[in-house]
């Protein structure tokens, strides 16, 4: 039983990898600024978003991208959305069950 939790864990940590490699850390912090801006909509929603956010953020300064960077948020899945930014959701998550028990 061991030994398979760990497999399981080791996978996952590879295709978390294999996704960090490919969309790097400046994919990820434009698509926090895209989650951010649409007031932290779930990826499935944010992803139809995306091509009427981006040009509207560009336009008023809060986000700069090369036409790369821009068709790798415009390519990218909900699923891969939902790992890049899974960590940030829980910190914003946190933050905010932290605030409502003050």
């Amino acid at each position: 039983m061991r030994s398979e939790c760990s497999v399981i864990v080791h996978r996952r940590h590879l295709a978390t990898k294999r996704h960090s490699l490919r969309y790097g850390g400046d994919v990820r912090e434009a698509l926090v600024v895209l989650w951010e801006a649409s007031e932290r909509l779930c990826s499935k929603r944010l992803r139809p978003l995306i091509p009427v956010l981006l040009p509207a953020l560009e336009r008023h300064g809060r986000l700069e991208l090369d036409a790369a960077l821009g068709g790798k948020l415009l390519t990218m899945s909900p699923a891969t959305m939902d790992r890049l930014i899974a960590e940030v959701r829980v910190v914003a998550l946190a933050a905010a069950s932290a605030a409502e028990q003050e």
